[in-house]
């Protein structure tokens, strides 16, 4: 019989034995049922972003190892959120504490996300006016005389400003069409996805800070310049102030146009405290996610693979996943995962793998369910 098998065997076999069943509930659970949900979303909008190294799947993917943000705590995700969504369902005195816990972290993921939304739904507002301001600028300037002297450097000044509106604005409408479903639309669906996958362990929370930075850190780039555009538009305006009342005067709605923008470059929106530079120069600070801890209870990050959920194991997580693989049970499946939520729960002594477990114990398990299952054929007859 296949390893893999025997494993399933044993699963089935354990339900049949008092006082090794896992008291954490995987399969029957809603929340873990969400959090797959979520892990899944997560997944496809890591493809939508263009992350290389994914798994094959979400459930055999490591989140921590494929942004280049750390080599990964060697545990898919899968596991590691089935874990805490069993233990949020759980009816054990440490489960309000992570639900608490989680909860904190979905509210600082979601005012975060509320500051982006706020920009990304200005953006839509000045980036026409950037490339319409920088045309008519360009425009302007042209019949502007090269006198070698002030005029001239009016004009380049201007071409030059009107030349970098223009391209910024592009930038900006091509970014918004690129990310704007996925700040409106699939990061607030996703909240629960990232602000569980924070608090897992230090590099789930740097794997989800490391995403944000790499959705959104080219923005930084293009906010940096938002300022100089704005006092460059004032400083033009102010220089056409000598062509006042000559056939070179710039245009009334071009002046009124330009000062507009300008404001709204330099508004809340996209500078000062809750601007878009301050929002993405804090996103490797912020949000400071709550690594899930059960207190006394558990040695280290609780769910992490360093960590131990029950301090009374030999074995770290990670160890017992390895052990488990390592012993051939296939880990990609739903029976091997309530196995490892057993094991690390320290509910569950009988796992493919566990070195305290003697050999004539698993043989003892297997021909017990041949005598089961041979005790159910002879009551079918």
């Amino acid at each position: 019989m296949k390893k893999t098998r025997c494993a399933v065997l044993v699963v089935a076999v354990l339900a049949l034995v008092p006082g090794v069943s896992s008291a954490l509930d995987v399969e029957g659970c809603a929340e873990v049922v969400s959090m797959d949900g979520q892990l899944s979303g997560t997944f496809d909008l890591l493809g939508f972003a263009g992350v290389d190294d994914l798994g094959a799947t979400w459930q055999d993917t490591d989140m921590e190892s494929v942004l280049g943000v750390m080599d990964g705590d060697g545990i898919p995700d899968w596991y590691q959120m089935g874990l805490l969504g069993a233990t949020m369902c759980s009816a054990g005195k440490d489960a309000a504490g992570v639900v608490a816990q989680f909860d904190a972290n979905v509210v600082l993921f979601q005012a975060l996300l509320a500051q982006l939304v706020a920009v990304f739904d200005g953006i839509p507002g000045v980036a026409p006016d950037m490339i319409s301001v920088g045309d008519d600028l360009i425009a302007w300037a042209g019949g502007l005389p090269d006198d070698g002297g002030a005029l001239q450097a009016l004009k380049e000044g201007a071409i030059e400003l009107g030349t970098q509106l223009g391209g910024a604005g592009v930038l900006f409408q091509g970014f918004v069409s690129k990310y704007g479903v996925v700040v409106t639309v699939l990061l607030p669906d996703l909240a629960d996805g990232f602000s569980a996958l924070g608090g897992l362990s230090t590099e789930g929370k740097l794997t989800v800070l490391g995403l944000l930075d790499n959705l959104f850190g080219e923005m930084s780039t293009y906010s940096v310049s938002l300022v100089q555009l704005a006092q460059g538009l004032a400083g033009v305006v102010a220089g056409a102030a000598a062509v006042d009342g000559t056939p070179y005067e710039m245009p009334a709605q071009l002046k009124a146009d330009a000062m507009a923008l300008a404001e709204a470059l330099a508004g809340p929106a996209f500078d000062g405290a809750a601007g878009l530079a301050a929002i993405l120069g804090a996103v490797d600070a912020a949000p400071n996610f709550v690594i899930y801890d059960l207190g006394a209870k558990a040695a280290g990050e609780t769910f992490s693979a360093a960590g131990k959920y029950d301090p009374a194991n030999a074995l770290t997580n990670g160890e017992i996943f390895d052990a488990m693989e390592s012993a051939g049970a296939d880990m990609t499946t739903d029976e091997s995962r309530a196995l490892w939520v057993g094991a690390v729960s320290g509910s569950a002594d009988f796992w493919p793998g566990n070195p305290d477990l003697p050999v004539a114990g698993v043989a003892g398990l297997v021909a017990l369910a041949v005598a089961l299952g041979g005790a159910a054929v002879m009551r079918k007859k």
